[in-house]
């Protein structure tokens, strides 16, 4: 659950592999979202592990040499 805004709307994509709230209320009401429904915990969780993997050292490494190759 992250705010929509920021670098945090450019990495997660709301109910894909996470949640996005502009209000205290979304944020409210997407917590409780989130302890009431464990299926989609595990849903969001493992999207957003395989979303991870796009920052890992690796990628990092292969984008900056692509940039100065």
């Amino acid at each position: 659950v992250v705010i929509n805004c920021g670098g945090q709307k450019e990495i997660v994509t709301d109910l894909e592999n996470g949640l996005l709230w502009n209000t205290q209320e979304e944020l409210i009401q997407q917590t409780k979202r989130l302890v009431h429904d464990e299926k989609m915990v595990q849903a969001l969780s493992n999207k957003a592990m395989i979303r991870a993997k796009d920052f890992s050292i690796d990628k990092f490494c292969e984008a900056t040499y692509n940039l100065i190759a």
